[in-house]
């Protein structure tokens, strides 16, 4: 019995096969731990070392599309099993093939950046077009942008149209990148517009109903704000008016914040003057509000007892105009 036992577990001497070195696999795949691809789809061949004793074996399995790439300048993992599904999915026998894949494996995607100069400048000359040149604003990037990356090649910028305050606050312009005439991704740019240019404003603060003087004002090149009303750009619209409200020291001066100083105050006696075609008939009037050359105020005719509505022509006259 013992002799039986000992016939089957051990071979028969003489026969090859029991001492038979294993076989060889005829293909040996490396793959790399770090590679460096170009395009949108890498192969077996750019991310490791391929040995065969068949060339033309070595030149397929180098052009298996092994994976899709990561974003330009971005990576992505890369493991044994997904080089084994993919050559399996081409139809090869992973029985002779060996592959070995180190952990951790990292494949990045070639990029160049897209310089944000660049990017900037072509947003602001779309801006300029759009509203016919760029005098007396100025157009600046509203905030820092994010690394833009794209794939190698000819690397083209294009415009499309501005959005937004493009007469002044903030505006965006998509730009597109382009990589050998291919469109490979866009990147919204936002704009600051800042209107600049002559703008008066009070030499010192001034009180209400201050007598404007050219001692009072300043003129600088400045900012105006997006909205607002525009600040007065000559000292004579300002001059000899009469301020409505407090104008802090350095505030633009805006039309809104001054009036014409009233020469006809309320309760002032005045002539009445009614023209009518060539015809003129004065009458002796008390104004009943005030105002400047050229206001309409309430006036009462003394000889008639009425109101009625006048222009002021002068201190002491005011005039009602009848059609014939």
């Amino acid at each position: 019995m013992w002799m039986l036992l000992l016939i089957l577990a051990v071979p028969v001497q003489g026969d090859p096969r029991a001492f038979a070195p294993a076989k060889t696999p005829a293909v040996t795949v490396n793959v790399r731990p770090v590679s460096e691809v170009a395009g949108s789809a890498f192969t077996l061949g750019e991310i490791a070392e391929i040995a065969a004793a068949d060339r033309a074996l070595a030149a397929r399995l180098a052009a298996v599309e092994a994976g899709t790439s990561p974003l330009p300048g971005q990576s992505r993992g890369f493991s044994r099993g997904d080089a084994l599904a993919r050559l399996r999915f081409h139809g090869f026998d992973t029985r002779q093939i060996a592959v070995t894949c180190p952990p951790g494996v990292r494949i990045t995607r070639r990029a160049v950046e897209v310089a944000e100069a660049d990017l900037v400048r072509t947003a602001t000359e779309a801006v300029a077009a759009a509203r016919g040149g760029a005098e007396g604003v100025r157009i600046e990037l509203a905030r820092p942008l994010p690394r833009i990356q794209a794939p190698p090649g000819r690397l083209e910028l294009q415009a499309g149209a501005p959005r937004g305050q493009l007469e002044g606050g903030l505006a965006s312009v998509p730009v597109g990148v382009l990589v050998d005439g291919r469109p490979v991704r866009s990147v919204e740019i936002p704009l600051r517009i800042r209107r600049i240019g002559a703008v008066l404003v009070a030499r010192r603060a001034l009180e209400p109903r201050t007598l404007v003087t050219e001692d009072d004002l300043i003129l600088v090149q400045a900012e105006a704000p997006p909205g607002a009303a525009p600040p007065l750009a000559d000292p004579a619209q300002a001059v000899g008016r009469r301020t409505v409200r407090r104008i802090a020291a350095g505030a633009p001066v805006t039309a809104a914040m001054l009036e014409e100083v009233p020469v006809v105050a309320p309760g002032a006696r005045v002539t009445l003057e009614v023209v009518s075609g060539g015809l003129t008939i004065t009458a002796p009037a008390v104004a009943r509000t005030g105002g400047a050359v050229g206001a309409t105020i309430r006036v009462f005719v003394t000889g008639t007892r009425r109101d009625v509505q006048a222009v002021v022509v002068d201190n002491g006259t005011v005039r009602v105009e009848e059609n014939p």
